[in-house]
């Protein structure tokens, strides 16, 4: 993901003299660091924890208090998109065809899912309310995939627009929003039963609809559109 730098902490290997410097960058929407880094509450797991796509086929682990890297995760692939679960128990890595999932205590890759024969556009996939469902945007396949968290199996794909790019899930998980990139849309997912049951268009000249959030109420859905540098609600 493109973005420009912003934060320029030093993140400090965990042994010796070797110092590893990352660069923390916000995305090109300005909304989250990067897409590739979120946080461990602090009740999951000892400390407050930072997951980052750090180069090759690799996620480095980094206490988010003093900046330590304090181990990296190898992968099959390197991460497009990750998320972790509410207890955080599990991380879940989206690259290419793939969604993997790893223990987050044993660092141990539990199952590799597969999500279609094209790559997954580097969105993070999200986790329902209820840590049940997984799902992940196929911008190369105009889908959304479904994954059961619990099974770690492929449960669907759902047809959306052109060029899905963000996924937001409602937070009673009766539906789900998808950000259309080149097919300038929101689709509105019911979870019930894993149809399309609306599509927004988005207003504008090619507006290119980027990332989406909704408000705690799951009454509002804000939409960052790229190319037209707005917000739509």
């Amino acid at each position: 993901m493109s973005g420009h730098l912003n934060r320029r902490d030093s993140l400090r290997g965990g042994t010796g003299n070797a110092r590893t410097r990352w660069w923390l960058a916000r995305s090109s929407l300005g909304i989250a660091l990067a897409g590739l880094l979120l946080v461990v509450p602090g009740a999951a797991i000892a400390a407050r924890t930072v997951y980052v796509g750090a180069g090759p086929s690799q996620i480095a682990v980094v206490d988010a208090d003093t900046y330590l890297v304090t181990s990296t995760i190898s992968l099959p692939a390197p991460a497009a998109g990750l998320t972790v679960n509410r207890n955080g128990t599990r991380l879940y890595v989206a690259n290419g065809a793939s969604l993997y999932v790893l223990d987050t205590t044993s660092r141990a890759l539990l199952a590799t899912v597969s999500v279609g024969a094209f790559e997954t556009g580097g969105a993070d996939p999200v986790l329902n309310a209820a840590g049940t469902r997984v799902y992940v945007a196929n911008a190369s396949g105009n889908a959304v995939v479904v994954v059961d968290a619990t099974t770690n199996a492929l449960v669907t794909s759902i047809a959306v627009g052109v060029g899905p790019s963000a996924v937001a899930v409602t937070p009673d998980d009766a539906r789900v929003y998808v950000a259309n990139s080149f097919s300038h849309s929101i689709s509105v997912i019911d979870t019930a039963t894993n149809t399309v049951t609306a599509t927004i268009p988005i207003e504008g000249r090619s507006p290119q609809p980027r990332a989406i959030a909704i408000n705690p109420a799951g009454t509002r859905a804000y939409v960052v559109n790229l190319n037209a540098q707005s917000i739509s609600v």
